[in-house]
């Protein structure tokens, strides 16, 4: 069952674009450069599975910064990987969210004294990675055996309630402007 490699097409590339200047302005000032790379398993009948994984668990995308020896001979500064199968099921409002989603781990570093952006002795940008807010992991069955006792239950709960309270944010924000029109 191989595993093929291909360089995003361009308008996945295009949509990334797009998604820096509308959140990420930050890594295009630092001229942040982004290469994409799409993956595909293929089974014994040619058929294309879901394959990417991170930390063992199934992944939409992975983001990785270059190290810099590979920043030596590579342009990109940052690498991602998408899982080429669920790509082509999303809508497009999706595949946006799941770039924003990815770049929303990298921070630019900075000098604490100055502010200015930190860059490395080939004068291309520090960069770090964040972890996601929320990971969700756990077992169905244990949830059903122990109900609300479940770690995996808290967990959901906790997130259900952040969640909603940003909707309810979004939302208020919504009416504000509306009334303001």
């Amino acid at each position: 069952m191989p595993i093929v490699f291909e360089k995003a097409s361009q308008d996945v590339r295009d949509l990334l674009n797009l998604v820096i200047q509308e959140y990420h302005q930050e890594l295009s000032e630092a001229g942040v450069k982004v290469g994409i790379l799409m993956q595909t398993k293929f089974d014994e009948d040619d058929q294309e599975l879901p394959s990417l994984r991170c930390h063992g668990a199934m992944a939409n995308a992975v983001i990785k910064v270059v190290s810099r020896k590979d920043r030596t001979y590579r342009d990109d500064d940052v690498s991602i990987t998408i899982d080429a199968v669920i790509w082509k099921s999303l809508s497009e409002r999706c595949k946006k969210a799941l770039l924003d989603h990815e770049l929303t781990h990298l921070v630019v570093k900075h000098d604490p004294k100055t502010q200015a952006i930190k860059r490395d002795d080939l004068n291309r940008a520090c960069l770090a990675m964040i972890p996601d807010d929320f990971t969700l992991t756990g077992f169905l069955e244990v949830v059903e055996r122990h109900q609300d006792a479940a770690l995996e239950y808290q967990s959901v709960t906790r997130i259900n309630a952040a969640v909603l309270n940003a909707a309810k944010k979004v939302a208020s924000q919504v009416s504000e402007l509306a009334a303001a029109s």
